[in-house]
């Protein structure tokens, strides 16, 4: 099941979507994965979470949080370009986290703030870290047609709270630098801009982006030269609903992949989608 919770006097207890998490500055994608670099954690997790007016906090089920061992260093041929190999993690600890998101007049706003704990089995050593996320997002009402929204991600040991910060999703948060586990920082943001057309339609522009600091990994031999480093798309649509409940669009995208070793991949995809609502 996706969504099982339950609420009672600002408590709430279940899987849903994590605290970390805001649709604020979000621009709507055709795409379910939408833009990279977006303030989300695009999981429902297990938690225990409590909110006062437009704060709340939680305790979770921590989001994906590999870390990588070091085999697939840059000295290491036999291993598949661009992949993690990760040791066994443990989930020694839940992810803490706080938000506050609120509205005025024509402006929305989100921030929070995330840590949790890293831990590897089979390090004999210092085998645990500390990794921590912030991400702010605003979207704001310039006229009752057009509207600009956005997010600012930051992670250090917690790459899996940025969205499409890897080869796909997530990036590991960490790697083994002998005995010791090192956290990878990563960053990321998404800008877009919507025009509403009347009848719910609409056009939507948005830029997304992510990017780690992989240097020490890759120096340290933790990964290899085709290492995902930076993810960036845009993403061009439009939407119409010609019938009650049933949305239409068409939607043009762009993608891109830079890796440690300074090669790139790009790609372009046009897409239909229909979405019935009830």
């Amino acid at each position: 099941m996706r969504h099982a919770y339950g609420e009672y006097k600002g408590f709430l207890a279940g899987r849903t979507w994590s605290n970390y998490n805001s649709f604020v500055g979000s621009t709507p994608t055709l795409d379910f994965d939408s833009l990279a670099g977006t303030a989300v954690l695009q999981d429902r997790i297990e938690q225990l979470r409590y909110t006062t007016g437009p704060v709340s906090f939680s305790i979770e089920n921590p989001g994906s949080g590999d870390v990588t061992n070091g085999i697939c260093g840059k000295s290491n041929n036999t291993c598949k370009p661009g992949t993690y190999t990760t040791i066994t993690t443990r989930k020694s600890a839940p992810a803490l986290t706080a938000r506050i998101q609120d509205s005025g007049g024509n402006v929305a706003y989100s921030a929070a703030g995330v840590v949790n704990r890293l831990t590897a089995e089979g390090s004999s050593n210092d085998d645990s870290a500390m990794g921590y996320g912030v991400f702010g997002a605003m979207s704001i009402d310039i006229s009752d047609m057009f509207s600009i929204q956005g997010a600012l991600n930051f992670t250090d040991g917690a790459n899996g709270y940025l969205w499409h910060s890897g080869e796909n999703y997530y990036a590991p948060s960490a790697y083994v630098d002998g005995n010791d586990i090192e956290t990878i920082k990563g960053y990321g943001g998404s800008l877009g801009a919507s025009l509403k057309l009347g009848n719910d339609n609409s056009i939507n522009l948005g830029y997304g982006m992510t990017k780690l600091d992989l240097n020490d990994a890759y120096d340290d031999g933790a990964v290899t030269g085709a290492a995902a480093e930076k993810n960036q798309n845009v993403m061009l649509n439009y939407k119409m609903t010609p019938i009650d409940n049933i949305m239409v669009g068409i939607e043009y995208a762009y993608f891109k992949q830079e890796h440690q070793g300074g090669e790139s991949d790009d790609a372009n995809r046009v897409m239909f989608a229909t979405q019935y609502n009830f």
